[in-house]
């Protein structure tokens, strides 16, 4: 098969994932919208991982309530985001300018505090796939 062909049917592949709505583009808004965290991020200073903007991902234990949740938040002047209670996870959102510091140091504040599992940077990923021959 040629590369020609490859590349036809891979573009239209994906122009069908488009149109049955299983994949979208989501264009860049800038730091200053208020979706920013979702397309756009910084580089974890040590490893390189490209974090979402102000928002870590933090999985309480059972035992925890929502309140205590609120009260770790509003010490880092953080609000609580998006909630899956069936697992105890909360996304905080941290205020103010994106940088890798602020999402670091809120992550240690985290982790420290009882009645939390776990504290993480909310990690952005991307799908890559391999080149064809």
């Amino acid at each position: 098969m040629s590369k020609k062909i490859k590349i036809l049917i891979a573009f239209l592949f994906v122009l069908g994932l488009l149109s049955a709505g299983l994949l979208y583009f989501k264009p860049f808004e800038g730091k200053n919208s208020p979706s920013s965290h979702y397309t756009s991020g910084v580089k974890h200073p040590k490893t390189g991982a490209l974090m979402a903007c102000n928002t870590i991902s933090l999985v309480a234990k059972p035992e925890t309530d929502k309140t205590t949740i609120e009260t770790y938040a509003n010490h880092l002047n953080a609000t609580i985001g998006r909630t899956i209670p069936q697992i105890h996870a909360f996304q905080i959102n941290l205020p103010g300018k994106c940088d890798a510091e602020s999402i670091l140091n809120g992550v240690d504040y985290l982790k420290g505090m009882p009645g939390i599992k776990s504290a993480e940077p909310d990690y952005l990923r991307t799908l890559d796939l391999p080149p064809t021959q």
